[in-house]
């Protein structure tokens, strides 16, 4: 994996902290990941409802990483740069739907969302983005993003009956081989997904 991005704590119980051990055992048993010398477990945090997000890389360098917990919307940025041209790669946790409303709280985390990734020459947003149904991807699609989920590969829901989970990039991106890896075994009510991001230019 060049990047294997969690949330929402599938490998430690509510409150608790992540080790690096606990990230590679977890790599380990849920998808075969070998680790090697150049893994790096690069940052995680606790926030909204206990929930986590985590970036680990294998292969590329990564330029920082910073922490946002605005509107209720936690997510990690890091920044990769491929041929000199900046990539932003977010792993996200959008607010849940705790009560009627929420889609439009939502709606103004994935526009600032939008908003900070205009500053980078590319970005792939993955997380948790708590969508209720396909609708809601519309403001990435608008904006000129491709997204896994809800698009042109299909609807898949990872969340009970929800398309909750996303991979949204740049127009400059392309997604092939999306999956959802029904066969990993996660400490999660989520089904997590996987794809390759290209990036064309």
């Amino acid at each position: 994996f060049d990047f294997f991005i969690l949330v929402d704590c599938p490998f430690a119980n509510s409150g608790s902290v992540y080790t690096e051990d606990d990230l590679f055992d977890g790599l380990v048993k849920t998808t075969g990941h070998v680790s090697s010398p150049n893994d790096q477990y690069i940052e995680s945090r606790h926030s909204l409802h206990d929930s986590s997000a985590l970036f680990v890389t294998s292969s590329v360098t990564v330029d920082g990483t910073t922490y946002t917990n605005e509107h209720r919307c936690i997510f990690l940025k890091s920044i990769i740069y491929i041929d000199e041209k900046s990539i932003a790669i977010y792993a996200i946790h959008a607010s849940p739907q705790l009560s009627d409303g929420y889609e439009h709280l939502r709606e103004a985390q994935f526009a600032d969302l939008l908003t900070d990734a205009a500053n980078y020459d590319g970005f792939v947003m993955c997380g948790d983005f708590n969508c209720q149904n396909s609708s809601e991807y519309e403001i990435f699609t608008n904006a000129g993003c491709k997204i896994a989920n809800c698009g042109y590969l299909g609807t898949f829901n990872t969340l009970r009956n929800i398309p909750a989970d996303n991979i949204v990039v740049s127009s400059n991106m392309v997604i092939r081989n999306f999956e959802v890896q029904d066969d990993w075994e996660l400490n999660s009510d989520h089904l997590p997904i996987s794809a390759v991001v290209q990036y064309i230019g």
